[in-house]
């Protein structure tokens, strides 16, 4: 009878790499949401100055003999600002779960290599649950934008509301 050659078992750092890649594709997935959230917070941020830049403006008198004195913002204006916080808090705590997804899965990657090396008791347990906690945070940041998508439009249809009457 002839046996077969059975494969040595694979080093300990072959097994970490290999396990350890499930968490680095999700941390890179999440780099990429946390990158384009944190771009579209950052023109969320530019627009809402930019509308207060127009509503001191408006505030501002033509006479200098007076004092300036606040005039009332137009609705729409008072409207985008507040559509543009909301998108801004849902920005941010989509960024708060991006953060803490990666942190999770960072956490996933050590309980992997950890577990491994024998150093870290119940370590698969503690990976998967680190790499659940971390699908899940991701998740919630998707809600978060798809959330701040839906009121992109909002703003938008109140911002060409008074030049392009009848389009939104």
């Amino acid at each position: 009878m002839v046996t077969l050659p059975t494969q040595p078992e694979p080093f300990p750092t072959t097994l970490i790499i290999q396990q350890a890649l499930s968490p680095a594709v999700a941390m890179s997935a999440s780099a990429l949401l946390a990158l384009g959230m944190h771009n579209r917070l950052s023109s969320v941020i530019n627009r809402l100055r930019s509308l207060n830049q127009e509503a001191r403006l408006s505030y501002q008198e033509t006479s200098p003999a007076k004092p300036a004195s606040p005039l009332p913002i137009t609705g729409s204006l008072r409207q985008q600002q507040h559509l543009l916080l909301t998108r801004g808090r849902l920005l941010r705590n989509g960024l708060l779960c991006t953060n803490a997804a990666v942190a999770s899965l960072t956490g996933c990657a050590f309980a992997i290599a950890l577990g491994v090396l024998g150093a870290l008791p119940l370590g698969d347990h503690w990976a998967a649950g680190l790499f659940l906690l971390g699908l899940l945070l991701m998740a919630g940041s998707l809600v978060f934008e798809t959330l701040e998508v839906s009121l992109l439009l909002k703003a938008l249809k109140l911002d060409v509301a008074d030049t392009m009457p009848g389009n939104t």
